[in-house]
């Protein structure tokens, strides 16, 4: 199957993600594109996509949003999963990991439009001097921490779900 893999990402914690549910699905036997989610033209060429944001605000990133509302109807029409990534872990403590438990916000008009296979959220990454000081204060006030939280055999085991899914692709034969 032709798949592609489109993300949005602000700082490259979700590109590495989108990278590597692609070296998943390749190793399953299928063609993968991973593309950023501003890039991508149409979804029609494609027979299953996978779409992931990182969450800032408690929302997606424009380009993804911009995509799902663009190519609704194309992407109802297949397999679709959809994965967010917010820079928190659900298993940080209060407050800060009942955030990262909260969905984007439109997520709900989104899984009714366009039906998916699948919703999952990851964990992803604080980089320290990113947030500056006085984020790594309000952080450690919060009982959080900067840092990579993301679970790549979680990241490993979703993709492999999702290689299940999809029809085997056929052996070509040697010549």
């Amino acid at each position: 199957m032709r798949i592609l893999v489109a993300v949005a990402s602000r700082y490259g914690s979700a590109r590495e993600i989108a990278a590597a549910i692609a070296r998943t699905l390749r190793a399953a036997g299928h063609a993968v594109d991973v593309k950023d989610a501003a890039a991508v033209g149409e979804i029609a060429p494609y027979e299953a996509v996978v779409l992931g944001s990182a969450i800032y605000n408690q929302a997606w990133l424009a380009e993804l949003s911009a995509l799902l509302r663009r190519e609704a109807e194309a992407l109802a029409a297949r397999p679709v999963w959809l994965f967010s990534v917010g820079s928190l872990s659900s298993e940080q403590r209060w407050p800060l990991g009942a955030l990262a438990r909260r969905e984007p916000r439109g997520i709900g008009v989104v899984l009714a439009a366009i039906r998916p296979r699948d919703y999952h959220v990851f964990a992803g990454a604080v980089a320290p001097q990113r947030v500056g000081r006085v984020g790594r204060l309000a952080y450690t006030l919060l009982y959080g921490r900067c840092g990579d939280e993301r679970d790549w055999r979680e990241v490993a085991t979703w993709a492999e779900r999702i290689a299940r899914e999809l029809p085997v692709p056929a052996a070509v034969p040697p010549r």
